[in-house]
């Protein structure tokens, strides 16, 4: 049932082929792409982030202008939307 055959070498290349195309290797060149690929994302990330604050002391801003109707948390929204 089970021979004792030794691979070729022609199949073992095969294989080598084949888990190399499934499990790629990692290369100097795809550990760059995808430092450049992380660091794109935490950029964008950090712009995200710079926007938020932005619109956050936008709202505080009318917020504190708003004298009377400081209560009134719809109208401080409307304000930093228009």
């Amino acid at each position: 049932m089970f021979e004792s055959k030794q691979s070729s070498p022609e199949i073992i290349a095969r294989f080598d082929e084949m888990f190399e195309r499934r499990y790629p290797s990692t290369t100097a060149e795809s550990a760059a792409l995808l430092d450049r690929i992380g660091a794109a994302s935490r950029a964008e990330n950090r712009a995200a982030a710079a926007q938020l604050v932005g619109i956050g002391e936008l709202f505080a801003y009318r917020l504190s202008r708003c004298g009377e109707t400081e209560e009134w948390a719809i109208d401080t929204m409307e304000a930093v939307a228009a």
